[in-house]
């Protein structure tokens, strides 16, 4: 076997990398994923004919290999060759080694590279029933390969084993290495919840935000989130991104970016001993007027490169306190009053007032009450004017309507959210009555604090 020419000498097949360390692989750590080049040194063509993986599981120091005997973490080591999966190992304790065939069809030509035919990725994934203990892994991966472009794989194999050091030359390894280092980072789940409007913002959020804004409504605002190193190691941060989750590519980018950290030196990079918080990871939230979050939030990730435990991602939610309404009806049927839509494959919706708005054009009762209120502002603009507190909160018709059918003394009313509700017909002295059900799916509690 020649290892990538470690005796000193040039080998006949060589790899880039000549080996691999995936680093400190933690349970928040995403898989890691290595391209490796196949280099063939030779004067004449090589085929590819095996690939051996071999592992083994080392223990730190104080650690015995009985405290792992009955444990069911997993490390997991999985082979892509020409973009295809064909071998995962995954080894629990102990060593595993494991071979299998290419069966020849890789041709790679004189003097050449064949560019990524191997793709090496490795995850740990801790079980729920066991502590994890501190190990690391070490292992090879082994590509065998023939000079005799004819030879069937098993008159290969064959050869292979009657004769120890045949097609030695054809040999190379690319050892690897991983530890596991238990903890995560802890996150006080307040400081990743984001209101998609401002007056949804803590009294005190609020307050400081609108100091930086000389009391205007801002546009944005800077939250430091609160983050605890929950590693048995110092660790400092050395970039963040915000990272999509869903279809739409652009909606995390709308509204998060990180431009307080991204201000930051080398020196001023936040950093954090065991169990102390990590200060400076800040992210700006960006108010969208023109977005429609819904009753559903939405997610995005803020990933943290670090020096000692990789790649961690937070969450980032953001919700609008926008409720679903069900109607119970009185033939047993719920009916939801929702307006939803398909859009590409993907449901939104356009709760609240664009439900109303929707409703208005859509249906007769809505072009009925929609003609009320035009013919009420006409009749009453020359004789009374709307509520002052209704024209503060909105330029438009029918919102106004809703807003002056509550009380002045009502308070804040951060969403507004009209459900229609069918009767039918009436008889006088009739009473026709509706079980309104609502749903919150927003990650915080939500106070219904009037109707009418």
């Amino acid at each position: 076997m020649n290892p990538n020419g470690l005796d000193n000498e040039p080998p006949s097949i060589s790899t880039s990398p000549i080996n691999i360390n995936f680093g400190i692989i933690t349970s928040g750590s995403r898989m890691s994923r290595v391209p490796v080049n196949i280099i063939n040194n030779f004067g004449h063509a090589v085929r590819v004919m095996r690939i051996s993986v071999a592992l083994k599981t080392v223990m730190e120091e104080g650690v015995l290999v009985n405290d792992i005997i009955n444990e069911t973490h997993k490390f997991d080591v999985r082979v892509d060759f020409i973009g295809k999966q064909v071998y995962h190992l995954s080894s629990t304790r102990g060593d595993d080694k494991e071979s299998f065939q290419i069966g020849g069809d890789v041709v790679i030509p004189p003097h050449s590279i064949l560019k990524h035919p191997i793709t090496i990725r490795s995850m740990f994934n801790p079980s729920l029933e066991h502590i994890v203990l501190p190990r690391s892994y070490t292992g090879s991966i082994i590509i065998w390969a023939t000079g005799d472009l004819n030879v069937t794989y098993l008159e290969w194999e064959q050869q292979l084993i009657s004769h120890k050091s045949f097609g030695s030359e054809y040999i190379t390894e690319v050892p690897f290495e991983a530890a596991i280092l238990p903890g995560n980072f802890e996150i006080s789940t307040d400081t990743v919840l984001f209101p998609s409007h401002f007056s949804m913002l803590s009294k005190e959020e609020r307050a400081r935000t609108k100091l930086r804004t000389n009391a205007k409504t801002p546009e944005t605002f800077d939250r430091e989130l609160d983050i605890t190193n929950n590693f048995a190691v110092p660790v400092s941060v050395t970039q963040i991104q915000i990272a999509d989750t869903g279809k739409d590519d652009d909606l995390c980018h709308k509204y998060f970016s990180t431009p307080l950290f991204d201000s930051l030196t080398e020196g001023q990079k936040p950093k954090a001993d065991r169990k102390d918080s990590l200060k400076g990871v800040s992210v700006r939230f960006h108010f969208q007027s023109d977005e429609n979050v819904g009753p559903f939030p939405k997610k995005c990730m803020l990933s943290l490169d670090t020096d000692r435990v990789g790649r961690q991602n937070l969450p980032l939610i953001i919700y609008s306190g926008e409720l679903i309404g069900d109607l119970d009806l009185p033939d047993g049927r719920r009916v939801n009053k929702d307006c939803m839509r398909t859009v590409n494959n993907a449901s939104t919706t356009s709760s609240g007032m664009p439900c109303i708005h929707d409703w208005v054009e859509r249906s007769f009762a809505g072009k009925v009450l929609s003609d009320a209120i035009f013919h009420m502002q006409q009749t009453r603009s020359r004789q009374m004017t709307w509520p002052q507190s209704c024209v503060e909160k909105s330029h438009d018709p029918l919102e106004s309507y809703f807003l002056q059918l509550f009380p002045a003394d009502h308070g804040k009313i951060h969403s507004l959210q009209p459900i229609v509700i069918p009767v039918g017909s009436v008889n006088a002295g009739d009473v026709v009555i509706r079980s309104v059900f609502l749903t919150n799916l927003n990650h915080v509690p939500v106070e219904v604090t009037t109707s009418s």
